[in-house]
């Protein structure tokens, strides 16, 4: 991240227990040029079988926190952009992950929605057990559970 700007300090957050990372970190700018073109052109960049998500950290408060919902049972044809349609009715979607099979790259049905606040998530759980068009069987909609309490 160094060559887009002077970093004031940098932080790759880890396990308390094992030590390894947690797979994600913080990186502070000296000025706010920096860290906007290290979101412009490291946002959504891969490295290996990951892909970025490079944004301005929020505050920690109670209402953003477990904001984090689990989807399985998605249509196999569901991309990205439509998981975040069908939960965008109830709120601001800071992210949305559909995961994919390492080798084929296809979907696996399964899916990440993090909303702006919980009560939003909270909101999107009546779409549990709602069935959609091409999927086997009816949607799982839960909070996903926090690895770092595990």
């Amino acid at each position: 991240f160094v060559r887009f700007g002077e970093i004031e300090s940098a932080k790759v957050i880890r396990d308390r227990a094992t030590k390894k990372t947690l797979g994600y970190g913080f990186v502070k700018f000296r000025t706010p040029e920096g860290a906007a073109a290290a979101i412009s052109e490291m946002n959504g960049a891969a490295i290996g079988n990951k892909r970025l998500k490079v944004s301005i950290a929020r505050v920690s408060s109670p209402e953003i926190r477990n904001c984090k919902l689990y989807v399985t049972n998605l249509p196999l044809g569901m991309s990205d952009e439509h998981v975040a349609a069908l939960f965008a009715q109830f709120g601001e979607i800071i992210e949305c992950r559909v995961l994919k099979d390492k080798h084929t790259n296809l979907n696996r049905g399964v899916a990440f929605v993090q909303f702006n606040v919980r009560s939003e998530a909270t909101k999107a759980l009546v779409l549990h057990g709602q069935h959609l068009e091409g999927a086997e069987r009816p949607l799982i909609v839960k909070f996903a559970e926090d690895q770092g309490r595990k």
